[in-house]
């Protein structure tokens, strides 16, 4: 059961480190039932490029949304 923690705190540093470099928006959330996966989607758009990447770690979601601008 420590170990499961451990893994979710450095799981947790790690995507806030990434959401800071690329100055992102986090969103966590819980989830009703247990999941485990991984998520990336890009969406073009006219003047920037919107992506996502969500992980999902047994009841918690942790959601990360950035744009990169075209050009």
């Amino acid at each position: 059961m420590i170990n499961i923690l451990f893994f979710l705190v450095f799981s947790t540093i790690i995507v806030y480190i990434i959401a800071i470099i690329v100055k992102a928006d986090i969103i966590v959330s819980p989830i009703l039932g247990s999941m485990v996966g991984f998520l990336y989607s890009e969406t073009e758009y006219e003047d920037a490029v919107e992506r996502t990447i969500q992980i999902c770690i047994f009841i918690i979601s942790v959601t990360i949304i950035w744009e990169t601008p075209i050009g």
